[in-house]
C-alpha cells in the first residue's frame, strides 16, 4: 500500500499495524515520517513457497477526528521448483555455469572439495535467465557445485 501524491485525503500519515499470520519471516514494516512513500514490503522465503498469507493493514492519520481504513487480503505465494544447472565448461583459467530457474528467489552457487562441507561462491537475485556464473578458483585437485534457492 502506497500513498499517492495528490490523494484526497493528505492527512494519512502512518501505517499503524501490520498483521498476517507469520509476521516474523519474510516480512518488513516500513514507515516514513510525514507520510511519504509510506508503505508495506514482504519477499517471502523460499519455505513460504506453495502457502497461503492472511494480511491485515490499517492506516489512519494525525487529524481530528482520526480517520482510519483497514484493508483486509491474502497473498498466494506460488510453488517453486527447483533450478538445474544446464551446462559446465572448463576453459582457460575458469569454470562458466549455465543455470534456468525461476525468477524471484536468490541462487547461490555452493562450492565444495569433498562433498561434506560446502561454501557459498556467489549469490544473485536474477531478473532474467539462464544464468550465468563464473569460477576463476582452479587451484583445488577436485571442485564440486550445487545451485541452491533462498532466502
Amino acid at each position: 500500500m502506497r500513498r499517492t501524491p495528490g490523494f484526497a485525503d493528505k492527512r494519512i500519515r502512518v501505517i499503524r499495524s501490520m498483521q498476517s499470520r507469520d509476521t516474523a519471516e519474510g516480512k518488513s514494516r516500513r514507515q516514513q515520517s510525514g507520510g511519504h512513500n509510506t508503505g508495506a514490503d514482504w519477499r517471502p522465503l523460499i519455505s513460504q513457497a506453495n502457502s497461503t498469507n492472511p494480511i491485515k493493514i490499517k492506516v489512519t492519520d494525525s487529524g481530528t477526528p482520526n480517520l482510519s481504513a483497514t484493508n483486509n487480503f491474502v497473498v498466494t505465494v506460488n510453488p517453486v521448483s527447483q533450478p538445474a544447472l544446464n551446462s559446465i565448461v572448463l576453459g582457460g583459467d575458469q569454470v562458466s555455469l549455465s543455470a534456468t530457474g525461476l525468477l524471484g528467489p536468490d541462487y547461490t552457487l555452493l562450492t565444495s572439495t569433498n562433498l561434506v562441507s560446502w561454501q557459498p561462491l556467489f549469490t544473485t537475485n536474477p531478473t532474467v535467465m539462464p544464468l550465468a556464473f563464473a569460477d576463476t578458483n582452479r587451484n583445488d585437485a577436485a571442485r564440486f557445485y550445487r545451485l541452491q534457492l533462498g532466502p
